[in-house]
C-alpha cells in the first residue's frame, strides 16, 4: 500500500483529493476478480456508465437493509453517470461543452471535484493526461459521434488539436462551476469510473463495512479482506483481442487498481486499428509496445488517471514516472509477437 510519505506527488494528490471533497478508457472492462475466494459473499450488479458495476461484501453491514443499499449504490453510480457523461446531452459536461468561452457553468460538486483533480494530474504529468481532448476523441470515432470510416487527415488532427489544453480551463469550487478561456471540451470517460468507484466505497466506509470490493468497468478498490479472511485476489487479464484470460493475480488489501490498454477498445479503418487511447500532444492514437498498464493507489480515480497518462508516456518514461514518485505500476508489452513484462519497484510487494 501507498504510503503518503513515500513520494511528495502522491502525497499532495491524495491531500488534494481529501481537501476537495465536497458532500468525488471509454475502456471496457481489463481486470476480472478472480471467484475462487467470493462464492459465499453477497454481490450487488447492475450496469451504468456504458458498462456494469459489481460490488462483493463478505457480511452485509447490519445498519442498513440490502434493498436500501443496493438502491444507494446504484444512486451513487447513476447520479455520475448522468452529471458525467458525454453521451447525454442534458449531463454537465455536456452543457458545459456547448457553452462558449469566459462563462462561468453551474455544475455539480462532483464534475468540480473531478475537474479539479483531473487537471492536477495533468499538471503532474506534463499534460499527458488532459481531459480536454474531447475533440480528439470525436474525431477518432470514440465519443458520441458517429463512428469514423476514414482516418482524419493532418488538417483536421491539428484543428482539434488545438482546442486541447487543459490551462483553459478553470473551476471554481463554492459555488461549483467551470469556465473556459477559450474554446474546447471536456471528457471524463479516463477518470468517471474510477472516481464512481471511490465514491462507492466512501458510502459503503460511511456504512461501517470492513471487507469489501468494489468494481465498475474494470476499475477496482478493495477494504480488509474476502470471505475466507484473505486478502482479496485479483487478477490481471491476459492483454488479447478475442481472448478473456487470466495474466497475473496479485494479493491485495485496502488499495485501488485501474487499468488501461489497446486492445479491446478500438476502431479499424482499411485493416489498420487505432487504439482508443489518444496522445493529447500528437493528436493521434497512442501506437507502441505497450498493451496494457496497470495501476495501483489509495484512490481508484487517481490510479484509472494514471493509468491513462502512464499509457500515453510508453514504457521507458512510464517506468520512470512511476519509480520516481513510488507508484505501483505493471507494464505488458507485445516485442517481436511475445509478450513482456515490467514493474515498478513499488510494485513488488502485490505479486501473489
Amino acid at each position: 500500500m501507498i504510503s503518503a510519505a513515500s513520494s511528495p506527488i502522491l502525497s499532495t494528490l491524495s491531500l488534494l483529493f481529501w481537501r476537495l471533497l465536497l458532500g468525488c478508457t471509454v475502456a471496457l472492462p481489463m481486470l476480472i476478480a478472480c471467484q475462487d475466494n467470493q462464492k459465499q459473499a453477497h454481490e450487488l450488479k447492475g450496469s451504468a456508465m456504458g458498462t456494469t458495476y459489481r460490488i462483493v461484501l463478505p457480511t452485509l453491514p447490519l445498519s442498513i437493509a440490502h434493498s436500501k443499499l443496493e438502491q444507494g449504490i446504484h444512486e451513487i453510480i447513476h447520479s455520475i453517470d448522468r452529471e458525467m457523461s458525454t453521451y447525454k446531452p442534458e449531463s454537465d459536461v455536456s452543457r458545459f461543452n456547448r457553452t462558449h468561452p469566459q462563462d462561468w457553468v453551474n455544475v455539480s460538486a462532483q464534475v468540480v471535484e473531478v475537474v479539479s483533480i483531473s487537471l492536477y494530474l495533468s499538471l503532474v504529468t506534463n499534460g499527458s493526461f488532459d481531459i480536454t481532448i474531447a475533440p480528439l476523441v470525436d474525431l477518432w470515432g470514440f465519443g458520441p459521434s458517429s463512428p469514423i470510416t476514414t482516418v482524419p487527415n493532418k488538417k483536421q488532427i491539428q484543428r482539434s488539436r488545438q482546442q486541447v489544453d487543459y490551462h483553459q480551463l478553470e473551476v471554481r469550487m463554492d459555488p461549483p462551476q467551470l469556465r473556459k478561456k477559450r474554446p474546447l471540451q471536456i471528457d471524463l470517460s479516463a477518470i468517471a469510473k474510477g472516481y464512481a468507484v471511490d465514491r462507492v466505497a466512501e458510502y459503503l466506509d460511511e456504512l461501517l463495512c470492513k471487507h469489501y470490493m468494489v468494481e465498475i468497468g474494470g476499475e477496482i478498490r478493495v477494504r480488509g479482506q474476502n470471505i475466507h479472511g484473505n486478502p482479496w485476489r485479483i487478477g490481471i487479464e491476459q492483454p488479447s483481442v478475442n481472448l478473456a484470460q487470466l495474466h497475473r493475480r496479485l494479493a491485495m488489501t485496502n488499495i485501488a487498481l485501474a487499468t488501461s490498454g489497446d486492445y479491446r477498445n478500438f476502431v479499424q479503418v482499411h485493416d489498420k486499428r487505432y487504439a482508443h487511447i489518444i496522445n493529447p500532444q500528437s493528436g493521434l492514437p497512442v501506437n507502441h509496445t505497450l498493451r496494457s498498464v496497470t495501476v495501483l493507489d489509495e484512490s481508484c480515480a487517481q490510479a484509472d488517471a494514471f493509468a491513462t497518462a502512464l499509457f500515453v508516456m510508453g514504457l521507458e518514461k512510464g517506468l520512470q514516472f512511476a519509480n520516481h514518485n513510488a507508484l505501483p505500476v505493471y507494464f505488458i508489452i507485445k516485442n517481436n509477437g511475445k509478450l513482456e513484462t515490467h514493474s515498478s519497484h513499488a510494485f513488488q510487494h502485490y505479486m501473489d
